[in-house]
């Protein structure tokens, strides 16, 4: 009876060991956890920069083709006005 005892209590520890082991080692189960939460999160930093970069290129796109995106930028960024156009500064009064 007593040796049936021991046999279990040994099982038991080496069972509990080798969980905290699994668990609590370097290569373990909260180690692969946290990675895998850090691969999701840089996937949908991937994912957001690829849309952002596929919105870049559209707009690159309209730029080459769409005269009137030129226009805007000349006056918006460049501060052009057309030949038959007149510039107004207007001041503020404080």
């Amino acid at each position: 009876m007593k040796n049936i005892n021991f046999k279990k209590i040994i099982y038991f520890f080496l069972f509990v060991s080798l969980i905290v082991f699994l668990v609590f080692n370097n290569s373990g189960v909260l180690k692969y956890l946290k990675l895998r939460e850090e691969i999701k999160e840089i996937n949908i930093q991937i994912n957001n920069t690829e849309t952002e970069i596929e919105q870049f290129n559209a707009e690159i796109d309209s730029v080459k083709t769409s005269l009137y995106k030129i226009e805007k930028i000349a006056r918006v960024k460049y501060h052009m006005i057309g030949t038959k156009e007149q510039a107004l500064k207007v001041e503020k009064k404080e």
